[in-house]
């Protein structure tokens, strides 16, 4: 039978005693940074969490975790962050990565989604009426 195991309690505790486990450091650098990546693109789409995210780990560490995303991945979560914005379609990637930062630093704001026109109500197409005097019956002409 297998345990259920509390994982953010577990990752507290091992962060209270560090000195501890300081044969791990390295695995829990990795670990740490894995579970934030895979936070923010879990949420790309929303500002307002990227802005926790930054909130809740700090600005140095989340600087420390930009500078290591692929473009790749900063184009991804801004595709979905910002996803109106015409500048960052064909951004370079200095740029994308800065207006990422940006964002979480509340410095910038997603461009809003363009207004849609209303529709207009279709035409209708006139209703075909019987020309009933094109249907009368027509004198023959005598042959001659």
């Amino acid at each position: 039978m297998a345990l259920s195991l509390n994982g953010m309690a577990v990752l507290g505790k091992i962060s209270a005693n560090a000195k501890l486990f300081g044969d791990v450091k390295a695995d829990a650098d990795k670990q740490a940074r894995s579970m934030v990546v895979k936070q923010l693109k879990a949420k790309a789409d929303d500002v307002d969490q990227l802005r926790a995210v930054k909130k809740a780990i700090g600005p140095a560490a989340f600087e420390h975790i930009v500078d290591g995303l692929s473009d790749n991945d900063i184009k991804s979560m801004l595709n979905k962050a910002d996803k109106y914005n015409p500048a960052m379609k064909k951004a370079r990637p200095a740029a994308r990565r800065e207006h990422f930062r940006e964002l979480a630093a509340g410095k910038a704001k997603p461009v809003p989604a363009p207004e849609t026109p209303a529709k207009r109500p279709a035409k209708r197409k006139p209703r075909r009426t019987l020309n009933l005097e094109s249907m009368k019956a027509k004198p023959r002409a005598k042959k001659r």
